[in-house]
């Protein structure tokens, strides 16, 4: 019988389109896949294999969670347990002893758990003393930057020793063919200008006010276009920032996009100007269609993909004339597509596998 393996995980966006990865490529392995979510939804779902067995725990309650996984292990006996992000990480290493079944555990955290505590929700600020005191229970801890290690071994209270590095299997044969669309944006079919592209959720943590505000010192030296693909809480204050700089011609808040692809690859250059991020999923698409990128040097991993600014320029956060000069110098000396690409390919599904399942074989219960 096939080893069974089960990827636990909740529906934020950026982390399912990396565990169905993750679930396409074990199955491509040979490996029998469960995927199980408190509930059964998210734009990426579209692309699982068929072969992946889809198991909904039917709630959000944190205690009904526990329980309803307890279940699926009790029911199903996977040979290992590949969990994903700090509150689902936690409910796995509280679920495994209480199954009384036995597997291996392999928790996955993918942002920094120090930023939990500056949350509002009392229940969020608590979760990094739950990490404390239940990722260690976990048999490997992964995260995904070498810039995460440190941060989650302090907060943990672990050596970095007992912390591994995989990065994000990003790029699989789905994002060519998503970019060989044509885009449906105006901008992006008659250019007559540069077009710079963010996108991401309209919050604090992508910080577009900083990337507006550069762009703003940007249009004195060049007539450009700002384009920002995404949704979130603070769209009405990013809309009135635009007001306020006189940018409404110049600069567009799209909705979220089903195909961002299509956007990087007909964007003259990409901008990630977030606070903080675990990885950076989005440099790497950018990068994979040819597109030139600049990011903030944030927290933890746009530095590591970027090789330190030798794939694209690094500046520093929540600086617009930093961020401005930056656009400008690549705008106009633009790193050779093809240099790009390659380099995204150390990103991709089949490279990125190849650790996980030498992972997958040293933790696999019989």
């Amino acid at each position: 019988m096939k080893t069974r393996i089960g990827l636990f995980f909740a529906s934020d966006a950026g982390i399912q389109r990396i565990m169905v990865n993750i679930a396409n490529g074990l199955t491509n392995l040979g490996y029998r896949v469960d995927l199980i979510m408190p509930e059964i939804k998210g734009q990426y779902l579209i692309d699982l294999s068929p072969d992946v067995k889809l198991f909904d725990l039917n709630t959000r309650n944190p205690i009904n969670v526990l329980n309803n996984l307890r279940k699926y292990l009790k029911t199903t006996k996977p040979n290992l347990l590949l969990c994903a992000d700090q509150h689902i990480n936690i409910a796995a290493a509280i679920a495994r002893p209480l199954s009384g079944v036995k597997f291996s555990l392999i928790i996955t955290q993918h942002n920094p758990l120090g930023i939990l505590k500056h949350d509002f929700r009392w229940f969020v600020r608590i979760l990094p003393l739950f990490a404390r005191i239940f990722f260690p229970l976990a048999d490997q801890i992964v995260v995904i930057s070498q810039g995460l290690v440190r941060e989650i071994a302090t907060v943990i209270q672990q050596p970095p020793e007992r912390l591994r590095v995989i990065y994000n299997p990003v790029i699989t044969s789905h994002v060519f063919q998503r970019a060989a669309e044509s885009p449906p944006h105006p901008w992006l079919n008659n250019k007559n200008k540069p077009v710079i592209l963010g996108a991401g959720r309209l919050t604090q943590q992508k910080d577009f006010f900083t990337l507006i505000k550069a762009f703003r010192l940007l249009k004195s030296n060049l007539d450009a276009r700002l384009l920002i693909i995404g949704e979130g809480e603070d769209r009405p204050q990013l809309e009135n920032l635009i007001r306020q700089l006189n940018l409404q011609e110049d600069v567009c808040l799209a909705n979220h996009q089903e195909n961002p692809y299509t956007y990087m690859k007909n964007s003259d250059i990409f901008v990630l100007c977030s606070i903080w991020e675990g990885f950076g999923n989005v440099l790497v698409e950018a990068m994979a269609v040819g597109t030139p990128v600049i990011s903030t040097d944030c927290e933890s991993g746009p530095a590591e993909i970027l090789e330190q600014g030798k794939y694209g320029q690094l500046v520093p956060i929540q600086n617009p004339l930093a961020l401005s000069e930056a656009i400008l110098t690549t705008l106009t000396h633009p790193i050779p597509s093809h240099i790009l690409k390659v380099r995204a390919m150390d990103f991709s599904l089949s490279p990125i596998m190849s650790q996980y399942e030498q992972l997958l074989q040293e933790f696999l219960t019989p």
